[in-house]
């Protein structure tokens, strides 16, 4: 109500970048100047897929046009609010995923989902709790076995993050929710007939560009030990190879 929607895409894609400073900042994650680079791309990818469908979106009212400026500074501010809490959040649990498992007793990665996830659901039990205060409905009411399906598939995908914060990083998770957007997108043009235009294509360059860029010096570097690691091998071979000979001759 108070801000447009392509604003809106586009400030609220600059958690990627939020959440690199807070990895980089707070957790001491080391971020060199390739994987800022791949973070922009990031950014500049996402915000060019999501321009792409803005001309598909209904066409806004006259009230909905008519936005003061003050209510969209105060829509801007609300979008920063709950951008800093996302990123906050992301870096939070990672936080907490990798540092129990640093802890003198190591604690389960299913006890920890289950910690979490109990929060999550008190808080929300509580919302709805004092939502539907004055008409207190059956929690179940108007659910489908597609509703089922869908709390079944997010909980499964809540699973996965967490594996993700866990073993990984949080911008690895930013990267698959990017890879689950646009196969969304590819699935909804094949049957819902999804318009994929020349803008949205752009964004998928720009996002598959921007993994390899982010991810592929670390790839560069394995490589590098692996070969350094192979080269020390071959040197201890080659070692012990001549320590025999000379044995031999010695022996002789």
């Amino acid at each position: 109500e108070r801000i447009n929607p392509g604003v809106f895409s586009i400030v609220w894609n600059l958690k990627i970048a939020g959440i690199a400073f807070l990895l980089s900042f707070f957790l001491r994650r080391e971020i060199t100047r390739r994987k800022w680079l791949g973070v922009f791309l990031l950014v500049v990818g996402s915000s060019l897929a999501e321009a792409s469908q803005w001309h598909s979106r209904p066409q806004s009212s006259p009230q909905e046009e008519e936005i003061t400026a003050a209510a969209r500074v105060q829509g801007i501010e609300l979008v920063a609010i709950a951008l800093i809490a996302v990123s906050v959040a992301n870096v939070t649990c990672e936080y907490i995923y990798k540092k129990t498992t640093d802890s003198v007793i190591p604690v389960s990665f299913h006890k920890q989902n289950f910690v979490l996830y109990s929060w999550g659901v008190t808080l929300n039990s509580l919302a709805w709790f004092f939502i539907h205060i004055d008409s207190l409905q059956s929690f179940f009411q108007n659910y489908t076995r597609w509703t089922v399906a869908v709390v079944i598939m997010n909980g499964v995908s809540g699973y996965l993050v967490g594996a993700m914060f866990k073993y990984i990083d949080s911008i690895a998770a930013i990267f698959a929710d990017l890879i689950a957007m646009f196969t969304t997108a590819i699935v909804s043009a094949i049957v819902f007939e999804l318009d994929i235009n020349l803008l949205f294509c752009l964004g998928f360059g720009v996002s598959s560009l921007s993994i390899w860029t982010y991810y592929g010096e670390e790839e560069e570097k394995t490589k590098v030990q692996i070969k350094n690691g192979n080269d020390e091998g071959a040197e201890m071979v080659t070692l012990i190879s001549n320590w025999s000979q000379e044995e031999e001759e010695f022996s002789e």
